[in-house]
């Protein structure tokens, strides 16, 4: 059975990066996760943007979720965005409906933020990641 992928929580660009650096480094799989509710202060577009950003520039692609929270209109904005995986905390008959709707858009909706290093306010991120992100 395959291991999950790790995941790391970004808070801007440069973080983005250097998750994306050091995954290609250490050759791991990484998903990276938007701050809670990002979807709705940093936009529905937000994460699409830090994936081509980061495939623009790394030259590998690393999957995003973008947490849209319990805003259903911002979850549907990201899917019509080309967000790729959404996380979205409302009521379960919404989260079906947008479930479905992303499913046709090759996308997924995730119901809970999985564990996650938080790269906010850490003095030496790329250490951080280091020991997170390398051999087990």
């Amino acid at each position: 059975m395959a291991a999950r992928p790790k995941a790391v929580m970004v808070h801007h660009l440069r973080h983005a990066l250097l998750t994306a650096r050091l995954a290609k480094e250490f050759g791991r799989e990484v998903t990276l996760l938007s701050p809670p509710d990002a979807a709705g202060y940093l936009g529905p577009g937000w994460m699409d943007a830090i994936e081509r950003a980061i495939e623009a520039r790394v030259g590998r692609p690393l999957p995003g979720i973008l947490d849209c929270g319990r805003r259903a209109d911002l979850a549907l904005a990201a899917l019509r965005q080309g967000t790729r995986a959404i996380l979205f905390r409302g009521p379960g008959p919404v989260a079906a409906k947008l479930a479905d709707i992303a499913a046709q858009r090759g996308a997924t909706l995730h119901r809970r933020r999985p564990r996650a290093l938080d790269l906010a306010g850490l003095a030496d991120a790329e250490a951080a990641l280091r020991r997170y992100l390398g051999p087990d």
